[in-house]
């Protein structure tokens, strides 16, 4: 999640999504650690509004999937990765439905 600039990596989809009220919705990705230096890392997930989350993991951290529901209100939301790092490396992310 961290660029060759040592800045964090921000990821957001590019359109926004409409979550329909009072409809259950389920998010999943796997992340790891950063596997390259010792320093524990940070991402934080969001859906814009309904969902937060900061999620830490270890160097050696291997990839782990998170799951996560939230319930939808009828509005136009966006999904945003947002690492916290800002040292060259940061942690993995891989397979987000």
């Amino acid at each position: 999640m961290d660029g060759s600039t040592n800045d964090a990596g921000k990821m957001t989809t590019k359109t926004t999504f409409t979550l329909l009220s009072g409809h259950i919705y389920e998010l999943s990705f796997d992340l790891a650690g950063n596997q390259r230096n010792i320093a524990m890392e940070t991402v934080n997930v969001s859906v814009a509004g309904l969902f937060f989350e900061g999620f830490s993991l270890n160097q050696t951290d291997p990839f782990t999937t998170f799951t996560r529901t939230f319930l939808g209100n009828g509005t136009s939301r966006t999904l945003m990765f947002e690492g916290l790092g800002g040292d060259n490396i940061g942690m993995l992310l891989d397979k987000v439905k």
